[in-house]
Order: C-alpha cells, then sequence, then structure tokens
C-alpha cells in the first residue's frame, strides 16, 4: 500500500467577528433586566469598573460631576500622584498605604474643566443621554408609578364566564355557564352526571350538549373534558387549528386509545401502515405537546404564548407625550454612575504614555519607579481589565443611543398608533423599512428589539413584535366589524369567526378571541347597550 504526499497552497476567505462587536451584539440584545444583571456580573468580575450608586458617595467638595476632585471615588487620577513610591501592586490599586492616605487628605489640585461636547471614555453618567452629540436632561416627569395602573389578576373561572357568554348572541344561559365552570376540577376536567345537570337546571340534552361544547372551545385547551381521551382530543384539535397537529396521532388516540395504554406499538404500526418509529415519534409528540392537567396552562389574555414564565412584564422603554412631541426613556439603567477605577486609571495611563511625551525629570522618575515595580503579568492584568471595562461602557452607550433611534423612528412610522393605542391606526411595517428608516442594518433592528416591551403614552405595555405582526390586517378588520355592529345586538366570537370565513380568512374562534383581547375589546355581552 502506498501513501503519497504533497503539499500544496489554497487562498480561502474566512470571516472572523472581533470580540468588542460580539460583546456589542451581546449588550444590544439584553433586555432591562438582563442589562441590569450583566452589569452586576460585570462589576464583580471586572475590577477596573466602579460605579457610584448614590450622590452620597461624591466629594461634599466637588462642584460638579467632573471637577476632578481626587478625593471623589468616581473621579480618575491623571497623573501618578496617588502611586506611592515602594508600594506594591495591591496597594497602588487599593490606595491602602498611610501614603496615600496622607494624600487623599490633602487639599486636591483641580483638573481643568472640559467644556467639550463629547463624553467621557471613561465613564457613563446615566443621569443623562446624549442625541446628535448634544448632552439632553433625562425628561422631568413625575416617575411611573405602576401602582397607578395596576388591575387585578383574573383568575380561570373569570375568563372562562367571559369567553362562555361571548360566544353567543346574548341567549347563552349564564345560569348552566356557571354550573358547569364551577364543576371543574382541579386539573380542569369537566365531572358532572348528565342528567343530574338537566333536571337541576331544567335544560334539554342538546342546551346541556351544546355549553359543554362551548366550555370546551374554551382558553386553555383541553378545558371541559370528559376523561383522559377527551382532554387529549380537545388538544390536539386545537393544535391542528394552529397548522401544528399530528394527523397520525389523532387517528391513533380517535380509534386505538385502548392499545396506546397498553403499549402495543407493533400492533398499532400494522394497523395504521406505518412502522414502529412513526409509532414511537408520536408518543414523543404526545408526551411533549399535550397535558393532562389544562387547568395548570391559564395565562391571562394579553400574555398570549408568551416568552417567559412571569406574570408582570417590565417595559424596557416608556414614550411619555408632551406639548411639543414624545419623550424616550430607555430603562434597566438604575446605576447612575459607571468609570474605570480611579488608580487603576492612572496605572493605565502609565503604561500608554508614550516615551518621548513631554514630562519633567521628577515625572519621569516617578513613572520609571512605579513602572520598574510592575511585573509584566501586573501590566498586562491592568491593561486587560481597563480596556474591557472601556469597552463594556462604550457598548452601554451605544445601546441607548440605538434603541433611542430606532424608537424614534418607529414613533414617527406609527404616530397614530403610538397617540391612541388602537391597532385600528397600525400601520403595516416591516422590519426592513423600520432599518431603512432608521438608517441601520435590519440585523441590529431585530437585536435592539428582541424580546423588549414598550409602554405607550396611554399607560399599555406591549411587546415591539406587534408594530410587525402579520395578523395587523385581521385586527384591523376585526376592530372594523366591530365599530359598524349594532350596539344593541353586537357580535359574537363565533359570528366574526364566521364573517371572516365568508370573506377568505382561514381562522379559527379561539383566534378571534386573541385577537380581540389584544385589542382591549370587551367581549359581546358588555357591548351591548340597551335600546
Amino acid at each position: 500500500m502506498l501513501v503519497s504526499q504533497d503539499q500544496s497552497q489554497n487562498v480561502t476567505q474566512t470571516q472572523k467577528i472581533a470580540p468588542h462587536l460580539i460583546q456589542a451584539s451581546e449588550v444590544l440584545q439584553y433586555s432591562a433586566i438582563e442589562l441590569t444583571q450583566a452589569v452586576e456580573r460585570e462589576l464583580l468580575e471586572n475590577p477596573a469598573l466602579d460605579c457610584v450608586e448614590t450622590s452620597q458617595e461624591l466629594c461634599p467638595g466637588c462642584p460638579s460631576l467632573h471637577a476632578g476632585c481626587e478625593r471623589c471615588p468616581f473621579t480618575a487620577a491623571t497623573t501618578a500622584d496617588r502611586i506611592v513610591e515602594g508600594a506594591t501592586f495591591s496597594e497602588m490599586v487599593t490606595g491602602e498605604t498611610e501614603a496615600s492616605q496622607a494624600s487623599d487628605s490633602a487639599e486636591p489640585e483641580r483638573e481643568k474643566a472640559d467644556d467639550s461636547d463629547v463624553q467621557d471614555p471613561w465613564s457613563l453618567d446615566l443621569t443623562t443621554f446624549y442625541e446628535d452629540g448634544q448632552e439632553q436632561a433625562l425628561p422631568s416627569d413625575e416617575p411611573y408609578d405602576p401602582l397607578a395602573t395596576a388591575t387585578a389578576t383574573a383568575t380561570l373561572r373569570d375568563h372562562l364566564m367571559s369567553s362562555i357568554l361571548s360566544m353567543s348572541d346574548g341567549a347563552a344561559d349564564e345560569r348552566l355557564a356557571e354550573y358547569l365552570v364551577s364543576s371543574l376540577d382541579a386539573r380542569g376536567w369537566l365531572k358532572i352526571d348528565d342528567y343530574e345537570a338537566i333536571e337541576q337546571l331544567g335544560l334539554t340534552v342538546e342546551q346541556l350538549q351544546e355549553g359543554i361544547r362551548s366550555l370546551q372551545a374554551c382558553d386553555p385547551a383541553g378545558i371541559g373534558a370528559r376523561d383522559l381521551r377527551d382532554c387529549v382530543l380537545l388538544q390536539l384539535r386545537n393544535l391542528q387549528e394552529e397548522g401544528r397537529g399530528h394527523p397520525l396521532l389523532m387517528t391513533l388516540v380517535e380509534r386505538y386509545w385502548d392499545d396506546i395504554v397498553q403499549r402495543k406499538y407493533q400492533y398499532l404500526a400494522r394497523r395504521t401502515h406505518s412502522t414502529t418509529e412513526d409509532i414511537e415519534a408520536a408518543m414523543r409528540y404526545l408526551r411533549t405537546e399535550i397535558t393532562p392537567n389544562p387547568a395548570s396552562q391559564f395565562r391571562q389574555p394579553w400574555e398570549y404564548k408568551p416568552d417567559s414564565k412571569s406574570e408582570a412584564v417590565r417595559p424596557d422603554v416608556v414614550i411619555r407625550r408632551t406639548p411639543t412631541g414624545f419623550d424616550i426613556e430607555v430603562l434597566g439603567l438604575e446605576i447612575p454612575l459607571m468609570h474605570v477605577n480611579a488608580r487603576y486609571r492612572a496605572l493605565y495611563e502609565l503604561l500608554r504614555c508614550p516615551p518621548d511625551a513631554t514630562l519633567s525629570q521628577e515625572r519621569q522618575a516617578e513613572r520609571a519607579s512605579v513602572l520598574a515595580r510592575l511585573s509584566p503579568q501586573e501590566r498586562d492584568h491592568i491593561i486587560q481589565h481597563v480596556e474591557r471595562a472601556r469597552l463594556f461602557i462604550k457598548n452601554i452607550q451605544q445601546r441607548r443611543r440605538t434603541i433611542e433611534r430606532i424608537t424614534r423612528c418607529l414613533i414617527e412610522a406609527q404616530q397614530g398608533f403610538i397617540e391612541t393605542g388602537s391597532f385600528a391606526f397600525l400601520q403595516p411595517m416591516t422590519r426592513t423599512e423600520l432599518a431603512l428608516h432608521a438608517q441601520v442594518h435590519e440585523s441590529t433592528v431585530s437585536r435592539a428589539l428582541l424580546r423588549k416591551y414598550v409602554q405607550l403614552p396611554n399607560q399599555d405595555v406591549l411587546s415591539f413584535e406587534e408594530f410587525f405582526t402579520s395578523a395587523g390586517s385581521l385586527k384591523d378588520t376585526i376592530h372594523q366589524l366591530i365599530a359598524a355592529e349594532d350596539p344593541a345586538n353586537p357580535y359574537s366570537d363565533e359570528k366574526i369567526r364566521k364573517i371572516l370565513v365568508d370573506a377568505g380568512h382561514k381562522i379559527a374562534r379561539r383566534t378571534v378571541v386573541k385577537y380581540r383581547e389584544s385589542m382591549r375589546i370587551p367581549a359581546s355581552y358588555l357591548r351591548r347597550k340597551p335600546v
């Protein structure tokens, strides 16, 4: 056997992303809570990054935030005055020597105030924000009080009663709905005796079955099932309406339920002309997509398929109406001031000082003495962590500017919707169009708005995804139908579904309910007005 070896040269192009761009992308897509956690994590990991959490930590002798007083914990020294002769690296960065304490107690030299509009790259003052290169004060409106708009949490019983009554044109038997909802067990199954219910309520069999069908049509899917098989079938039919159904599993549950319970997979494969692997895949789908406790899946109407299990949604951006337009506040930046540690900055500037810099002989001697006491590992430590802190501060600044810029363009494009909060004024829009308007890349828009929520001037909190939803035209149609309905005989959700189906829209009743509730439109029985 002969093995041939040869050498060759090939020219290939590969794309590599710089580490600072990766971090910038990660910071941009952080939500308000995730950004706060990232800041806390960075403060723990990076000794060169400090913060001042309250104004009480500031030096009483400083007339302004960047006055240059060396006693302030947030002011970075620009010289090696605080570097003590003979101090170790630990003492140099912590300032715990007697000479350093004596130096701190002396009257400091004031640095020349910086009148430039360029933000100090060493610190991040989160009490102000920057727009078009100019420093602007944050809106001075009264702080948002979440308790002022807090609402009581709806229970499953309230949700089901509202849904059942909204399905009829006014002839629904509220007494029957109350009886059925009160008969649900902890799992959401309906445990009643049909003959006892008919005798107690004075109904016919058809009326009772119609009431049960109305209950089973409510969210969450599976509510009102009579047994486990019925619970599975209700959920499978709901998944099929959403386009995520499993035809093989539906056939198995409808025709071979007892064989499924006994796990006769080979028999089921022969009966359905499929393979054992197909049957096992159907069982995995059953275990992952179906729950025997549908009541545990109850969620608030406005939380349709939320990204998280949290009940409370915290806005990342707040839009406030002012006499001159709109103010935008990007939340998640509660720390008033982040900055590079003063001693780390002083050592960093000594290391980065050019050899030909104009310094007095005394300064040159001090610089040489300090550098001589730093090992190569300590020098790398200082440079690495200071540059990491500067990059982190810069990325947070860039995140806020990007989100503000995109939100501002979104307001200009959707001013009617922002003003009223009504989906009837929501204009069809894509992320590509918004990116062109904001003059950024489409991926930047996606990252900046990913998993983020905005609070409108009317205090409604909604996901940024609502501005780009493909269901906007259907919501407009539903809103127009309800606006033109007879107030004395409003449309039920089922009636709206039939009208949309006749118009060529394939839509389920529960989808109509979802869109109606997302637009804050009450059920038909609540919209009914006496003649």
